[in-house]
């Protein structure tokens, strides 16, 4: 099946009854500092209805643009590799779409109440901060490309959504990608650290999980929301291959309409492990100059020939 038809396939109804619009409000955020430098496509982020990081040829791009500026700036960073790119976009679409289901399926104002409880522990005004500084550090396509007003977006609402439940959801999600030691390679795009330094960041993510710990479970193994977003890097910490494996075997019936990207992802990262061989060397053609400087290096005649005897004789039969 080709990228095409995954696509396309991709497009076909839910049966979990979550629409595009509905369930994707959504984007990868990448910091926008890393969007500056690497001068990431804006296809990469068009989320509302479509995939995220669905373009295997901009994720490829990206992952060129990254390598290339490293490469250039020295310090012997590891290259990254396209396959781990989409695969790391497609797991944090998947975890959005796990967050639409719970939303649907179980609490369907869970991340309303989240924020109520946020505001509850650290106060409004260090909510409303927290989220801002988010938004700026991570903007939104409107924020970063429309040049929408932080302030006037977070106001807002998107797909139904207020805009500041989008940001809290982006901001969960980004928590748990920054513990995925899979994701390792990725920190550039990813990192949290100046959210920790100048907000409170961690114990904003510390209510969250108190707040979905008090709420009723949901998945296969019947645990809290967060817990089962964190299953599938536990089960395969360093590998992002494990990881898509482990939601397709455990949550394969959630997540059906992923399926094929899910295989595609996969073969993209198999292809990329597959073990490379330094071959045999380099071919050389033979050669036979070395035998034209050969001398002729006969033994004379005059030891053995005086004296042979020859005997000669012919018998009938």
């Amino acid at each position: 099946m080709n990228e095409q038809e995954v696509d396309e396939r991709n497009d076909a109804p839910d049966p979990h009854g979550v629409a595009a619009d509905e369930a994707y409000p959504m984007e990868l955020h990448i910091r926008a500092t890393a969007r500056r430098r690497y001068q990431v496509n804006e296809a990469l982020f068009q989320s509302s209805g479509d995939v995220v990081f669905g373009n295997t040829a901009e994720v490829r791009k990206l992952a060129h643009a990254i390598n290339d500026r490293r490469a250039a700036e020295g310090g012997g960073a590891e290259p990254i590799r396209a396959g781990q790119l989409y695969a790391l976009g497609l797991i944090d679409e998947i975890m959005h779409y796990i967050v639409a289901l719970y939303c649907r399926q179980v609490v369907p104002d869970a991340m309303a109440m989240c924020r109520k409880r946020i505001a509850t522990a650290l106060g409004a005004d260090a909510s409303e901060e927290l989220l801002r500084t988010f938004s700026e550090e991570f903007p939104p396509r409107s924020v970063y490309l429309a040049g929408d007003d932080v302030s006037s977006y977070l106001d807002g609402a998107t797909g139904g959504r207020s805009n500041r439940e989008i940001a809290l959801e982006e901001l969960m999600l980004l928590g748990l990608t920054n513990e995925n030691p899979a994701s390792s390679a990725f920190a550039e795009l990813f990192d949290d650290a100046p959210l920790r330094q100048s907000t409170p960041y961690a114990a904003a993510l510390s209510a969250v999980d108190a707040h979905f710990a008090a709420l009723p479970p949901f998945g296969p193994d019947q645990q809290t929301l967060l817990e089962m977003l964190r299953a599938p890097m536990r089960a395969s910490p360093h590998s992002l291959a494990g990881q898509l494996r482990f939601m397709r075997e455990k949550w394969g019936v959630l997540i059906a309409k992923f399926l094929d990207r899910m295989l595609l992802s996969s073969d993209l990262l198999a292809e990329e492990e597959a073990p490379r061989f330094g071959g045999p060397g380099p071919s050389r053609v033979l050669s036979f100059e070395s035998l034209v400087e050969d001398a002729e290096r006969f033994s004379e005649d005059r030891d053995w020939m005086p004296r042979v005897v020859l005997i000669a004789k012919s018998a009938y039969v």
